[in-house]
């Protein structure tokens, strides 16, 4: 993938590898493996303008011949007070240099660090399995249909689901390319009995229908204007706001991984079983799954204050 960049893109460019060598030549490599592993344009252009805000941070700091291995815990501190930007653009460039030191050195220095953010934590959408009925319905077809049942039966994310190709699906078992450098985790996964029929049925049907032969990616468009081509996550996002507004339910792909979360919490008794729940996940910390993806259960919030007021209400220092 060939990216253009103006005259004083390169400009830049070219003063920062004079001038900071090692990581520039590190962050060049990174950016290519990212190339190699079809991210988007867009996605690359996104990070090269995080690592060449970072790379004079780094700098600075610990000097022109520095390389991302020589980076100490105290250093995250001070090269995210060094970053310019709203306060999500520096924990999202703060986030890209986890990414790159991980790529880099094998290791993340950066878990162990937690830096303090004054943003509050933002309004999570959770749905129930009626809403998701009514939002299924709104579906225009079988490939739209299909994303909402990969995210809901199997808790796969955007990227994930846009990037089953046909022999990924192999003896009722999915191979899942999740987050991470190199490809991301790879990982098997079950998929439910009604989901496989579901798959089979799309790629027997409506697939072979818009199918030019040009592509081995599971989830084709049926869009006139794209017939035929992958699903990309501008599709997704497009299916997500359309469906949305249909239906009067905000929905995106997160809140349908948050949907299969909950429903293991739930349904297959998991909320006890965190560490089992984060697997299921994906999770390395199971305060991601518990802060970001499991939804508090309104019956048993009540029937625990029900417990609660029956325990003090025999209390005569409570009843007094």
């Amino acid at each position: 993938m060939t990216l253009e960049f103006s005259n004083e893109e390169y400009l830049k460019d070219s003063q920062l590898r004079k001038k900071y060598f090692f990581i520039y030549i590190s962050g060049e490599r990174y950016l290519s493996t990212l190339a190699k592993y079809n991210r988007s344009e867009q996605t690359i252009r996104t990070y090269r303008t995080s690592i060449r805000a970072l790379i004079p941070a780094i700098g600075e700091l610990k000097g022109r011949d520095c390389r991302l291995s020589d980076l100490e815990e105290a250093d995250f501190f001070a090269i995210a007070r060094k970053l310019t930007g709203s306060e999500s653009t520096v924990r999202y460039k703060m986030w890209v240099l986890k990414e790159w030191i991980e790529f880099d050195t094998g290791s993340n220095p950066f878990s162990k660090v937690k830096l303090l953010w004054n943003r509050n934590e933002p309004k999570r959408t959770f749905i129930d399995r009626e809403q998701f009925d009514m939002v299924y319905k709104c579906a225009g077809n079988d490939a739209e249909r299909l994303v909402m049942m990969l995210g809901s039966q199997m808790g796969l994310r955007m990227a994930e689901i846009i990037g089953i190709r046909l022999n990924d699906i192999q003896n009722g078992e999915l191979t899942i390319r999740g987050k991470g450098h190199n490809g991301g985790k790879v990982v098997r996964k079950s998929i439910p009995t009604n989901l496989q029929i579901q798959i089979r049925e799309y790629i027997e049907g409506e697939r072979a229908k818009v199918s030019d032969g040009r592509t081995d990616m599971l989830l084709l468009s049926s869009r006139c204007r794209r017939k035929g081509s992958a699903l990309t996550s501008h599709s997704i996002r497009d299916l997500y706001e359309r469906v949305s507004k249909e239906s009067g339910i905000h929905v995106t792909s997160h809140v349908m991984r948050r949907l299969y979360c909950t429903m293991l919490a739930d349904d297959a008794g998991l909320r006890s079983d965190l560490d089992t729940l984060r697997r299921m996940m994906r999770h390395e910390d199971v305060s991601t799954t518990v802060r970001c993806y499991l939804d508090a259960n309104t019956q048993r919030i009540a029937e625990a204050e029900g417990v609660i007021d029956s325990i003090f209400s025999k209390c005569r220092a409570w009843t007094i």
